[in-house]
């Protein structure tokens, strides 16, 4: 009889570990599709991340470094001289060298991002002459 009884306590608590264990499961499942939803956004730019290669799609011959920060939205955002520009969103970044005295025309553009998710893309642009 005392055998009896303690393959019934046994057995309850072989159950209830199952249902703990079928809870936390279940928890964790909805845990997981809940996070995969990543809190909407609906596509638009409201997390203030730019596509730096969209812009430097943009970007052509003539353009000066403000008109590249005008693309943007703002002045480089990592490093910056006289002639050299970075911005640098989310895994990409965009550099720009310019040359002049005035208007600091564009001369070369890189894109590129981290980790090799898109490929590095360059473009030159010819020097005008000077007179």
């Amino acid at each position: 009889m005392q055998a009896d009884r303690k393959n019934q306590i046994q057995t309850e608590k072989l159950s209830l570990n199952r249902r703990t264990l079928a809870r936390w499961a279940l928890g964790g499942s909805a845990a997981l599709a809940l996070s995969a939803c990543g809190g909407g956004g609906g596509g638009d730019d409201s997390d203030g991340q730019v596509d730096l290669y969209a812009i430097y799609d943009q970007i052509v011959p003539g353009m000066s470094r403000e008109d590249v920060a005008n693309l943007i939205g703002e002045p480089p955002n990592d490093r910056r001289t006289i002639d050299f520009q970075i911005w640098r969103y989310g895994n990409q970044m965009l550099s720009i060298m310019t040359f002049g005295d005035e208007h600091w025309l564009v001369s070369e553009v890189i894109v590129d991002s981290f980790g090799g998710s898109l490929p590095r893309l360059v473009k030159t642009f010819p020097l005008p002459d000077r007179d």
